[in-house]
């Protein structure tokens, strides 16, 4: 079924939902649960697929599709997030989405598929940047998280980088998905800008646990050397 639509109501998103359920794979949940673990509304549909749907919504009215987007599953929030992500609008009205968005994260699979679907925020970086620094400095574990993969995405670029490892350095929430992401930002923070992240672990106060988890994806990543990485070995706490 086609999903490209002029107008949208509550029995089209229905038909959408219907949809989504014909599309379940029960080997790929099964498979996906192991990543997601702690997602228990999730049906199995693979991410080419909500792919495809989101570009046939995108082609039609969209911000009526979105008007109707709720949370019944893992996939229905994932294609709301990737609608969200391809939309052609100016920034106040992406930022009106992204608001509304954020509190519906609950997994790291919806985080980071919506973060990195973000393309418009490489054409308002300033307004962009604002936007995620708030969310990395707020309190809620998936907003924090949504703030660091946004700025890992994002804004590791000579504009950034120096605020972005200002702000990696302030993050003392303990929640696992948010040590996580933010070791992660780190060691690609480090690859790309070896010397000011080298100088930034050198000099911050984070906590132990996520120190040592940068150091171990630094050394893990296939973009860094031998001979640097047993260097960094040297520098665990």
């Amino acid at each position: 079924m086609e999903f490209t639509r002029e107008h949208w109501t509550e029995q089209d998103y229905q038909q959408l939902v219907a949809q989504l359920r014909e599309l379940a794979d029960p080997d790929y949940l099964a498979f996906n649960q192991k990543l997601v673990p702690d997602c228990s509304n999730m049906l199995g549909v693979r991410m080419p697929e909500l792919r495809r749907l989101s570009r046939q919504i995108v082609k039609g009215n969209a911000e009526e599709y979105l008007a109707l987007a709720g949370a019944g599953s893992h996939e229905e929030i994932l294609l709301h997030g990737m609608v969200i992500g391809a939309l052609d609008c100016d920034f106040e009205t992406l930022k009106g989405y992204i608001v509304g968005f954020v509190p519906k994260i609950s997994n790291w699979a919806v985080c980071d598929s919506f973060c990195s679907g973000l393309k418009q925020f490489g054409k308002e970086q300033q307004a962009a940047y604002e936007l995620v620094e708030s969310y990395a400095l707020s309190s809620g574990p998936w907003a924090i998280r949504f703030g660091l993969i946004s700025m890992l995405s994002h804004f590791l670029n000579d504009l950034y980088i120096d605020r972005v490892l200002a702000v990696s350095g302030q993050i003392t929430n303990d929640h696992y998905y948010v040590r996580m992401g933010n070791a992660w930002l780190i060691s690609m923070a480090f690859v790309k800008y070896r010397d000011k992240t080298l100088a930034f672990l050198n000099d911050c106060a984070l906590d132990d646990w996520t120190y040592n988890k940068a150091l171990q994806k630094i050394v893990e990543s296939n973009r860094v050397d031998a001979q640097t990485k047993e260097m960094i070995k040297t520098l665990k706490r």
